[in-house]
């Protein structure tokens, strides 16, 4: 239950974020991802979003342990701090805004691990969390490459996504080293060979993306973050 709290509230952040896009740009400017959300937008903020938090309201007051309530409350003072600048844009950003999600995602997804685990130190759940960031971050970065593509104007994340593709294989093989070779918890090695996994479907996912649709891409970058670790475990 704790988890599917978290889940929840991660996703109900991220249909808050597209909302409020649907708000702020034009009809014609909008994304395949934020016209979805336009043409539903009603059905979301009178029915889905109520629900959806009415439900992460009980399980926090009924089902998650105090000490991971607490630790969610803490970040819920970053997530505010990411709709000030990223959505409202009331204060300057410090990080492009696919940075700041993924590692807000990544602080969310590791929530109940640090209070489950009680590390002695910081580095494990820190290295677990970085981890994670590197991963939701090329997620986001393969959509946003694809959207500009599709356009027909190729920019930012277009000539950045394969640096930084490469750039997070590189920096996740030297984790596998030092686990391998003791210098960090051997506990990390599933989440780190499942981060390296969905990197490197996310790099074939590249190389064919030019067959693929925005949804159809959008759907397999998906699957290629979510699908390594449960495979992993099993």
């Amino acid at each position: 239950m704790v988890h599917a709290g978290l889940g929840l509230v991660v996703w109900i952040i991220y249909v808050l974020d597209r909302l409020w896009d649907t708000f702020r740009q034009p009809k014609a400017e909008l994304d395949a991802r934020h016209a979805f959300y336009r043409r539903h937008r009603v059905l979301f903020m009178v029915l889905i979003l109520p629900l959806a938090l009415a439900a992460a309201g009980w399980i926090a007051l009924k089902e998650i342990p105090e000490g991971i309530l607490w630790q969610a409350v803490s970040l819920a003072v970053f997530v505010a701090l990411y709709f000030l600048v990223y959505v409202a844009r009331l204060a300057p950003a410090l990080m492009p805004r696919p940075h700041a999600a993924a590692l807000l995602f990544a602080l969310g997804c590791t929530t109940s691990i640090r209070f489950f685990s009680m590390p002695e130190t910081w580095t494990d759940p820190l290295l677990e969390c970085a981890m994670l960031t590197l991963l939701f971050l090329a997620n986001l970065s393969a959509l946003a490459a694809k959207e500009e593509e599709d356009v027909g104007k190729p920019a930012h994340w277009h000539a950045a996504h394969p640096t930084l593709l490469g750039g997070n294989l590189l920096v996740m093989v030297a984790v596998l080293y030092y686990i391998q070779k003791g210098s960090f918890d051997a506990v990390l090695l599933t989440p780190s060979i499942a981060v390296f996994a969905g990197l490197a479907l996310m790099t074939i996912l590249h190389r064919v993306r030019r067959k693929l649709n925005v949804e159809q891409h959008r759907v397999l970058a998906d699957l290629a973050m979510v699908l390594p670790l449960p495979v992993i475990w099993m």
